[in-house]
């Protein structure tokens, strides 16, 4: 299932990592009037698709997979069960519905 702005947000603050985007202090984000998606400074995992901030529910976006990846072992360390991200194959069956 999708993390949500909250849940990374604990792991930011309990762990002290900061993503790729926060070190870079951009991301991209989509603009309304030209429909492409443009640099925006000051966009990380706090800002939803088109740069404004993220409502605490809303799944978290502008990480990378290394950043996904300190957040499942992170999860994984606090609550004793094994988190990953799933393999290039299994994502792809999720994708097709299990077809």
């Amino acid at each position: 299932r999708e993390v949500t702005v909250a849940e990374f947000g604990r792991f930011v603050a309990a762990s002290g990592y900061e993503p790729r985007a926060t070190q870079r202090g951009h991301s991209l984000a989509y603009d309304r009037r030209s429909g492409n998606f443009v640099r925006g400074s000051g966009i990380d995992w706090r800002s939803g698709y088109d740069g404004a901030p993220a409502a605490p529910g809303m799944p978290v976006i502008h990480v990378t997979a290394r950043d996904a990846e300190a957040y499942a072992e992170w999860l994984s360390a606090e609550t004793g069960t094994h988190y990953r991200l799933p393999s290039e194959a299994e994502f792809e069956y999720a994708l097709r519905a299990g077809s």
